[in-house]
C-alpha cells in the first residue's frame, strides 16, 4: 500500500515504525539542528515558509504575531523540541496536536483564494522549508554534508514529515526530486505576501517581551532596531537566490552583500567549531548528547 522509497519501516497506519532515524543516536537531523550555526537560519525559514500563498494568508489573518511575536515565538520553540528533542511518541503526539490546531484554520486570502491550513501544498511546504534550510545552513556556515549524510537527512526529514501527517502521494521519493520540486516551488508559487513584507521591512521592531517590560520604550527602540537589521539582512543572506531575485524590488541584494555574506560565513566556519560546548550546541542538544552517554555507560 505504502511505496518503500526511501525505505522506511512502517507501522500498520503507515507511520514510521520506532525507532524512527532522526531520533536516533547518528541523527543527521540532531546533529545540524542542534549546531548553534543553524540558528543564524531562522529569519529565512520563517520568510519562506510565509512566503507560500496560502501561509502567509493563514499566518496574517489568525495569529497575532505582530502584537505578540514572543508567544508565537515561544510555542514554536516549544513545539519543535517536542518533535525532535524528545522521543518517538513524544513526536507522534505533537504532530497529532498540529494537525488538531490547524483543522479550523481557512479562509480566502487578498487575492479571493480559498486556503485551509491542512491543504497539504501549504501545510506540508512549512516542513519542506526545514531541509533546504539544514542543507543550506551547512553550504553557508557549517561542515558541508557527504552525499551519505545528506540522503540520510532526507529519510530522516521524509519521516517527520509522515509524523506530521503527510502522505507518501504528497512527498518527492528521492532528494534530487526534492530539489528539483523545491525550486520549481520557490520559481512559480512563492510571492511577496503581506507577512514576507513585515518581516523584512519592519523598521520599528516587535514590542518589548514581558521580562523587558520595565525597560523604557527609547531604550528598547535603542536595542531592537539594529537587531532588527541584522536579523532582516540575515534572513535575506538565506534565502534560495532564486527567491532574493523575485523579491528584489523590495529588498535589493547587492555585490557588497555577496561579499559581506562571505566574510561573515567565513569567520562563523572559523570560529564555531572551536567554541566550548556549551556555546557550540544549543541546550536539547546538549541534552540529548548527556542522556546518551548515561545510557551508554549503564550499557
Amino acid at each position: 500500500m505504502f511505496p518503500k522509497s526511501p525505505a522506511i519501516a512502517r507501522d500498520d497506519r503507515g507511520l514510521p515504525a520506532t525507532p524512527t532515524r532522526m531520533h536516533a543516536r547518528d541523527s543527521v537531523t540532531r546533529r545540524v539542528a542542534g549546531d548553534v550555526r543553524n540558528l543564524l537560519m531562522s529569519g529565512s525559514i520563517f520568510t519562506l515558509q510565509v512566503a507560500h500563498p496560502s501561509v502567509g494568508a493563514g499566518v496574517a489573518e489568525h495569529s497575532r504575531y505582530r502584537e505578540d511575536p514572543w508567544t508565537r515565538l515561544a510555542d514554536i520553540d516549544a513545539s519543535g523540541r517536542r518533535f525532535l528533542w524528545t522521543d518517538e511518541a513524544a513526536a507522534r503526539a505533537e504532530g497529532r496536536r498540529l494537525r488538531a490546531i490547524h483543522r479550523d484554520i481557512a479562509g480566502v486570502d487578498g487575492q479571493g483564494r480559498r486556503y485551509h491550513a491542512l491543504d497539504p501544498h501549504g501545510y506540508g511546504w512549512v516542513h519542506w522549508v526545514f531541509l533546504d534550510s539544514m542543507l543550506r545552513s551547512t553550504e553557508l556556515y557549517g561542515d558541508v554534508l557527504s552525499a551519505k549524510d545528506e540522503d540520510r537527512l532526507f529519510v530522516e526529514w521524509y519521516e517527520a514529515a509522515l509524523l506530521l501527517g503527510l502522505r507518501d502521494t504528497h512527498l518527492p521519493k528521492t532528494l534530487a526530486e526534492y530539489c528539483d520540486e523545491f525550486a520549481r516551488i520557490v520559481r512559480e508559487e512563492l510571492e511577496y505576501t503581506s507577512v514576507v513584507a513585515h518581516l523584512l521591512g519592519d523598521r520599528v521592531g516587535p514590542p518589548p517581551p514581558p521580562w523587558a517590560s520595565l525597560i523604557p520604550r527609547h531604550v528598547w527602540a535603542s536595542i531592537i532596531r539594529p537587531a532588527g537589521v541584522t536579523s532582516q539582512w540575515l534572513a535575506l543572506a538565506g534565502l534560495p537566490v532564486a527567491f532574493r531575485e523575485k523579491i528584489h524590488a523590495h529588498h535589493p541584494w547587492t555585490t557588497a552583500d555577496d561579499a559581506r555574506l562571505e566574510v561573515v560565513a567565513a569567520i562563523v566556519r572559523a570560529t564555531v567549531p572551536r567554541l566550548p560546548p556549551r556555546v557550540r550546541w544549543i541546550p536539547d542538544a546538549r541534552r540529548a548528547r548527556a542522556t546518551e552517554r548515561a545510557a551508554s555507560s549503564r550499557t
